[in-house]
């Protein structure tokens, strides 16, 4: 899986992602998407006042202009919280390979590529 499909859904920054590699979508929200992976948040997971919150972001008058990340960092929440800030505990990133894990710094996707390992030849010396 090095090309990661993602079905647009109806409103801008949603889409559907096969996240198991199982042929089941799940509906999310697509904070980038680039050649380290999608990062992304499950909309079944968020409670039905952080859906409201997301959907706040998501009808801005820019949301066409702009990845979901960046229109995020510009939003206060009605709870004083940075829309990106108070997110970022749901986020997660599916990797060209197909693995789906936790934003870390130090770590990013990449396509696997399995490159066989040499093997080793053991000699055994016999004394005497």
């Amino acid at each position: 899986m090095s090309e990661i499909n993602v079905i647009k859904g109806k409103f801008p920054h949603i889409g559907w992602l096969d996240l198991e590699g199982e042929g089941i979508l799940t509906e999310v929200a697509i904070l980038s998407n680039n050649n380290t992976g999608v990062s992304f948040i499950r909309l079944n997971v968020l409670d039905q006042i952080d859906k409201q919150r997301l959907f706040k972001v998501i009808s801005n008058r820019n949301a066409n202009m702009y990845e979901l990340w960046d229109l995020m960092s510009n939003l206060t929440l009605g709870n004083g919280a940075n829309a990106l800030e108070y997110f970022h505990q749901y986020v997660k990133v599916l990797t060209p390979s197909g693995k789906v894990m936790n934003p870390q710094q130090g770590r990013r996707g990449a396509v696997h590529k399995v490159t066989p390992r040499a093997k080793k030849k053991v000699t055994v010396k016999k004394d005497g």
